[in-house]
């Protein structure tokens, strides 16, 4: 009978010991969130809790495997230096891809790409009965201020209100990361349901668009989307493994060094018990301390100097400059610990970050590896971050490499070139021309074949068109600072100028220019001749809105009219015939839904003056906040200097250490002011000067506070831009007395916030 095996099994011990490392990475990564913010629900705001938190762990030790297959090769026999990378990079605390949609407009992109799609089939007056027609909900949806040639804005509402409101959840803006998603390891099956659009769910008339697009389309821009996802990891662990290496190996020798000092000065130690001199002192050697110099020259002069003294002091000596030589390792080990920190912090925004702030915080070459990273077509690679999500892969759980490709494509937007700059809107709307109703009305059919159409391909035409690769002018400087190697692609450009988002199918149409240079056109002339007939044919063609296509099922059918009513708007002479009252009635119901439609367009400008309006509402009573707290704060200063400063109440003093009710970000002053106010207010979150203002934590506050005596203008004006977007109360502090201002908290806070 064989005998029963002892110990483990290495597989297993091996799978036990990455799921802790992850566990620990993650825990690591709540309790520096919550050190660094004093908001209660932080680790909910990083996607650090319940359902999400298991799939962000289970994503990271699947594909470890594969990890370790791709690039293994890089760290040689490194594989917690490989492991650690990996882990680090998906647990590093960034946007969420819902926090880069609010910015960045992910959604739209994806909506225009399934509209394309869908326009391009024929398909998309089928999908517009899976629309949501409530005015209220589509209103609700964000848009840029943006004019698409293709898709009328109503139909842009209506397909992004689709993706947004496909999963029920209880953040609104968790769109893509949300439990119900999180949960799901299978894809989701799309199909048209059978019964009536009316009493489908949000998640039913999802799956009925969806279905709608076809499956290669589907497929190939999933397909795509993983080729960049480890096409960015590549360049990734690319510049970690140098750094890892060097790290692990200045660790190992200065570990060595280390060793030898402490065998030497247990040699040194030993030579004195024998000699029984009390001349050479018992040091304990720890690994970041070294031996002064100062207290060896004051050995040697306290001592007679015989040979064997002397012997000791050169060998304390050589003692010393091994410490200093192994804590200089030490030093240097720790850089490269810092920069592959850096690493895995900017690495998945290097696109949206300015060349200069990213050379600062990595080396040249590496922000120069990771600016080479880029996406052909935009439009397709949002969309395949959605298809991935529904098919319930790990990659998008793995957030920051795929928000790495998010942020390439995001980079390449037409909008998000206009984020950059101040420019008022250029155009003035779009003027409708009658003849061409027939051509608005049958748009989206206009494509439709007796057998379906071949998906076309756009991804490698749209390189070109999409490439960053024109030099900023005056007109685009970026928000915070001009940064002269800022580029942009000819649908940014178009967009910056006019508001107008470039018709996507511009490249559809290569044809054209040669049949044009075969009559004799210029080849130049040629090219720009087939792209304006190009835009022009998609202007024509723009898809209108389909709650006033009586084919929906939600629009409703004009009332027919009275025989009083014909008889009050007609002269009817008897002797007419039937045709031509048939010719009046319809020219009535023309004129109606003119009516009608006009009098929808009031209402929607109505609304959209009333948002307006009400947003600049909000920021006037929020700048009006600003200038009373920034008025109280010049005469606080003035009259502290007249009065030589004023003693804080003795009574408020007693009151501390005093825990805020509300929660309270500080920002700015020197490092003895917060080392000397924040034991008198513990909960309140100090962020250092050195550190950049973190705009979720501003968002997250109720009150942030500003000492303004040292901060610099590149921070105070980024914190004062999410202050005011955000509506979080400002406040500034006015002395430099840290007990002062700790009365001001206090005082504030015990109002309750009243201004």
């Amino acid at each position: 009978m064989a005998k029963k095996k002892n110990g483990r099994n290495p597989r297993n011990a091996l799978e036990s010991t990455d799921r802790k490392l992850i566990g620990d990475a993650f825990d690591d990564a709540i309790r520096f969130a919550r050190k660094n913010s004093s908001h209660p629900n932080v680790p909910k705001i990083y996607d650090l809790v319940g359902p999400i938190l298991k799939r962000r762990k289970a994503a990271v030790y699947n594909l470890l495997p594969e990890i370790r297959k791709r690039f293994g090769s890089l760290y040689e026999n490194l594989d917690t230096g490989l492991l650690t990378a990996w882990i680090n990079e998906c647990s590093a605390l960034n946007h969420s891809v819902d926090g880069v949609d609010h910015l960045y407009y992910i959604t739209l992109a994806a909506a225009i790409f399934m509209l394309d799609e869908l326009k391009h089939d024929g398909r998309l007056p089928a999908a517009y009965r899976y629309f949501n027609s409530s005015q209220e909900a589509l209103m609700s949806v964000r848009l840029p201020d943006i004019y698409d040639p293709c898709h009328e804005e109503i139909v842009l509402r209506g397909m992004m209100e689709l993706i947004r409101e496909r999963d029920p959840r209880d953040n609104p803006f968790q769109a893509y990361i949300n439990d119900v998603s999180a949960q799901r390891t299978e894809p989701v099956i799309h199909q048209k349901p059978e019964q009536d659009s009316e009493s489908l769910s949000p998640r039913e008339r999802f799956n009925a668009v969806m279905a709608l697009v076809p499956s290669v389309v589907k497929e190939r821009a999933m397909k795509r989307f993983i080729e960049k996802y480890w096409e960015f990891l590549g360049i990734f662990f690319a510049c970690d493994a140098p750094l890892c290496k060097k790290q692990t190996e200045l660790l190992r020798q200065s570990d060595s060094i280390m060793s030898e000092c402490r065998k030497l000065h247990k040699r040194l130690v030993e030579k004195r018990e024998e000699k029984k001199s009390p001349n050479i002192p018992r040091y304990v050697l720890a690994p970041k301390a070294a031996l002064p110099f100062q207290e060896l020259q004051d050995i040697s002069g306290n001592c007679g100097m015989s040979r064997a003294e002397t012997f000791a002091i050169d060998e304390m000596d050589r003692l010393q400059a091994m410490a200093a030589q192994g804590l200089a390792m030490e030093d240097a080990a720790d850089d490269a610990g810092h920069r592959r920190f850096s690493l895995a912090l900017f690495a998945h925004s290097a696109q949206m970050v300015k060349q200069e702030d990213l050379i600062e915080n990595l080396d040249a070459d590496i922000a120069e590896c990771l600016l080479r990273f880029e996406v052909n077509d935009p439009y397709e690679t949002c969309f395949g971050y959605l298809c991935l999500i529904e098919a319930g892969s790990d990659i998008p759980w793995t957030y920051n490499a795929a928000v790495a490709v998010l942020m390439a494509a995001a980079r390449k937007l037409p909008w998000n070139a206009r984020a950059l700059d101040e420019l008022d809107d250029l155009t003035d709307g779009f003027d409708e021309e009658s003849d061409s109703e027939y051509l608005h009305e049958n748009a989206d059919g206009d494509f439709a074949r007796d057998k379906d159409i071949a998906p076309i391909d756009w991804n490698d035409r749209k390189a070109d068109l999409y490439r960053l690769s024109y030099l900023n002018t005056p007109l685009y400087t970026p928000l915070e600072s001009p940064v002269p190697d800022w580029k942009l692609n000819i649908p940014q450009i178009l967009c910056g100028l006019t508001g107008i988002v470039m018709p996507r199918t511009v490249s559809d149409s290569d044809g054209m220019a040669e049949v044009f240079e075969a009559a004799g056109v210029e080849k130049g002339t040629a090219k720009g001749l087939e792209l304006y007939l190009q835009i022009a044919l998609d202007v024509q063609m723009q898809s209108r809105d389909w709650r006033r296509d009586f084919r929906h099922p939600s629009a409703e059918l004009p009332e027919e009219p009275a025989n009083s009513d014909i008889e009050n708007a007609v002269n009817i002479d008897k002797e007419d015939d039937i045709d031509e009252l048939k010719a009046k009635i319809r020219r009535l119901r023309e004129s109606n839904e003119k009516y009608r439609e006009d009098l929808y367009q009031i209402r929607r400008e109505m609304e959209t003056v009333k948002e307006r309006t009400e947003n600049v509402e909000k920021r006037a009573a929020a700048e009006r906040t600003e200038l009373a707290e920034l008025r109280e704060l010049v005469f606080t200063q003035a009259n502290a200097v007249e009065m030589g400063g004023l003693e804080p109440d003795k009574a408020a003093e007693l009151r501390f250490p005093y825990s805020t009710r509300k929660r309270v970000v500080a920002f700015g002053g020197h490092d003895s002011w917060r080392k000397a106010i924040r034991p008198l207010l513990p909960n309140v979150t100090f962020i250092n000067r050195e550190q950049r203002p973190n705009a979720d934590m501003i968002k997250a506050a109720d009150v942030v506070w500003i000492q303004p005596n040292a901060l610099s203008h590149r921070s105070f004006y980024k914190i004062i831009n999410v202050v005011r977007t955000n509506q979080v109360q400002i406040r500034y502090f006015g002395y430099a007395s840290a007990m002062k201002c700790a009365v001001q908290v206090l005082e504030d806070d015990a109002s309750d916030g009243k201004s």
